[in-house]
């Protein structure tokens, strides 16, 4: 359940980091007057994340580049070092808001990235804590430290793992869509091959010139036709005839009109028996 809504805030990130920031920008300062830890460097910091708030704002509706959420989690990074050191370094309560950075940095960007962002969050709260007026026992600082690390490595793992189903996803996607690919060329080359065994069946009891039965499959068909008439004891008909002088034509305007005439009188004999049981054929060269 925890995993399927990460996943629905890494699909809606730009929103996302739009309203958690906005709500950050309201809940921020009352910790901070809660805690007693407000003055002027914080409020510089509270300004600061305002105006960077406003800025997305303006460019939230755009797609939003990779390295545009780096440059969101460093500026928070760098933001949360300000509030920690104005709030009294290791004494202040407002250093969980590395977490925010690395929660950031580890479902808008990668978990990779967000185990990079807490060594480095880890890095900025030392030297904060050294720099401030009173400093806590090294030991005492590196126990914090590495508590804060430890309760990063769920966010990372839960980002890990959202990255892992999003891959998972997009690979069954990607083979769902070659299987579709597949079953479509398939289709087609059966489509194909119907047809061919089609034309190649079509052209060996067709005469290519007249389009009509040739020789062999006339003598086939007739002695079928034949043997039917005699067991049903019906009647058949048989009618051959020639076209006069067609030799004389061919030699008088050339063979080329001859296969026009032949090609004339086929489809004319073609029409005739349409719609009927009759069929025709080309038994000799005319």
């Amino acid at each position: 359940m925890a995993l399927k809504i990460l996943q629905k805030i890494v699909q809606f990130r730009a929103d996302f980091v739009l309203f958690s920031r906005w709500v950050t920008c309201i809940v921020l300062p009352m910790i901070a007057m809660s805690l007693g830890s407000r003055n002027a460097l914080n409020e510089f910091a509270e300004v600061l994340f305002v105006i960077s708030t406003l800025i997305i704002t303006l460019f939230h509706r755009k797609q939003w580049p990779r390295y545009y959420y780096q440059i969101v989690v460093l500026f928070d990074m760098a933001l949360a070092s300000l509030i920690v050191l104005a709030s009294g370094g290791f004494y202040s309560d407002m250093y969980a808001l590395y977490f925010w950075t690395v929660f950031e940095a580890a479902f808008l960007i990668n978990w990779q990235t967000g185990l990079v962002t807490t060594l480095l969050a880890d890095l900025c709260y030392f030297f904060i804590v050294l720099s401030a007026a009173e400093r806590p026992s090294l030991p005492t600082l590196f126990t914090r430290i590495a508590i804060c690390t430890i309760v990063s490595i769920p966010l990372l793992y839960s980002s890990y793992l959202e990255k892992l189903s999003t891959t998972q996803a997009s690979a069954q996607a990607r083979l769902l869509l070659e299987k579709e690919q597949l079953l479509q060329e398939l289709e087609t080359i059966n489509r194909q091959m119907t047809d061919y065994t089609f034309s190649v069946q079509h052209l060996a009891v067709v005469d290519r010139l007249t389009d009509l039965f040739n020789q062999m499959y006339f003598h086939n068909r007739l002695m079928v036709e034949v043997e039917k008439a005699r067991i049903d004891q019906y009647p058949v008909s048989l009618a051959l005839f020639d076209i006069d002088n067609f030799k004389l034509f061919n030699d008088t305007h050339g063979h080329h009109c001859g296969d026009e005439v032949l090609r004339a009188v086929a489809q004319t004999l073609k029409t005739t028996i349409s719609g009927t049981d009759f069929f025709a054929g080309r038994i000799g060269g005319e």
